[in-house]
């Protein structure tokens, strides 16, 4: 099982301070494992003191983990956070 840390470190963009990527594009991804990944980030986050009061999070994708981390996020409270997707629905 990862720490918080080894989450964060997972999902960082390399140059890019405060952008992190699920990663659930890979092959063989499950919805459930990409809810499982949007919960870990969630919780990493909050658990490294990475949120700030008034952040504002935008999400990009819709898809089960974008739902699902946007979710978590915005139930931690403190932050605002935007949800954006190109499709007409959510979780196409």
């Amino acid at each position: 099982m990862l720490n918080p840390k080894d989450v964060i470190e997972g999902a960082q963009v390399r140059d890019r301070p405060n952008v992190y990527v699920l990663g659930c594009f890979d092959t063989r991804i499950t919805f459930y494992a990409q809810q499982v990944r949007a919960l870990e980030l969630a919780h990493a986050l909050q658990h490294q003191h990475l949120l700030r009061d008034g952040a504002r999070i935008a999400v990009l994708g819709g898809g089960a983990g974008g739902v699902m981390v946007a979710a978590a996020l915005a139930l931690q409270g403190g932050a605002e956070v935007h949800l954006f997707e190109q499709a007409g629905e959510l979780i196409p």
